[in-house]
């Protein structure tokens, strides 16, 4: 990449630190849908740097997986303001919000491993804190970083959902291996959401679990679409 696009990419993670300075907050009552469109950009834009920070991106990635975690309802008092139901799956779910301060300071250990290497954008999005909106890249930026979009087989879907259904028909992760034809590494990557976009669950056996258990994909093309989620504390 040249050292313009570099500089992009730094600009960008900046403004993902700023943002992720607010949604770190507990108190902010950050809604959960901005705190997973700010943990997708920022894993998306810091996998470039792989090659040069491998262990960070890594421990992001690692930390990611534990943003989440689920509520029992009678605990529900407990959940801090971003907690959300996820509608479909009908379970409480709510942040922690160490483990989202952890994965912006790795975003802080990228830029100044940028700025190290003379890669210092001139000019910062003075209004990205305030933002919760991830902005489209530009020009030779656009060109080497803009999310590809899916095609083909592949689609999005909800690794919380396919725990779900898993459990309401009493499949362990082995048999619900079995079910997919794939591994029982494979359903743990899908559940955890440490794989997404290369190997997806086959759509035809994914949709006939949910049909099974009462649950249903609202998807109905291959385009990504968000979870469904009903904040709890507002």
């Amino acid at each position: 990449m040249s050292s313009k696009t570099y500089e992009h990419l730094h600009a960008r993670l900046t403004d993902l630190i700023s943002e992720g300075e607010k949604i770190a907050d507990r108190a902010s009552g950050t809604p959960a849908a901005a705190i997973h469109e700010w943990a997708s950009a920022a894993e998306y834009y810091l996998g470039f740097l792989e090659d040069k920070v491998p262990a960070a991106v890594s421990e992001f990635r690692r930390l990611r997986k534990n943003f989440e975690f689920r509520v029992e309802d009678d605990e529900e008092s407990t959940m801090s303001p971003s907690g959300y139901r996820h509608e479909r799956a009908d379970v409480l779910l709510d942040f922690d919000f160490e483990m989202l301060n952890r994965a912006n300071e790795i975003l802080r250990f990228a830029v100044t491993k940028l700025e190290m290497e003379g890669h210092s954008s001139t000019t910062k999005n003075q209004d990205s804190a305030e933002s919760a909106t991830v902005m489209e890249p530009a020009n030779e930026f656009a060109e080497t970083f803009a999310p590809k979009k899916t095609s083909g087989n592949s689609y999005a879907f909800d690794r919380i959902l396919l725990a779900k259904a898993r459990e309401l028909k009493n499949l362990t992760q082995q048999e619900a291996a079995t079910l997919f034809d794939v591994t029982l590494r494979q359903i743990k990557r899908w559940e955890s959401g440490e794989q997404k976009g290369m190997h997806m669950p086959n759509i035809k056996k994914y949709r006939a679990l949910l049909k099974s258990v009462g649950l249903s994909d609202s998807q109905g093309d291959d385009t990504q679409t968000s979870s469904q989620t009903t904040p709890i504390n507002q």
